[in-house]
């Protein structure tokens, strides 16, 4: 089992044999709270990034990912027709 050494390293990082792991971060579709649907979860912040924008750029909607150890929605993205044009008459 994992220990934690009184580091700043987050203690769910540290694997047995006390390696650095990678954090899994969630990709989901639709709006937290509301519609929310698990789509799959990738290593490290920037890949999940990366495959939130693949997932958008192949079906437009609202993505976030989400963080199981902070809680937290860490970034999003919406790229269905409907937010262009809110976005179009916010600008006007």
């Amino acid at each position: 089992m994992a220990s934690w050494n009184g580091s700043t390293r987050h203690p769910s990082t540290v694997g047995e044999r006390g390696l650095m792991k990678v954090p899994r971060y969630h990709i989901f579709s639709g709006v937290r709270d509301k519609d929310a649907l698990w789509l799959e979860s990738v290593e490290g912040l920037g890949a999940a990034n990366e495959r939130m924008k693949e997932r958008a750029a192949e079906k437009p909607g609202p993505y976030f990912i989400f963080c199981t150890d902070t809680h937290a929605v860490l970034a999003s993205i919406n790229t269905s027709s409907d937010n262009d044009i809110k976005d179009r008459r916010a600008s006007a």
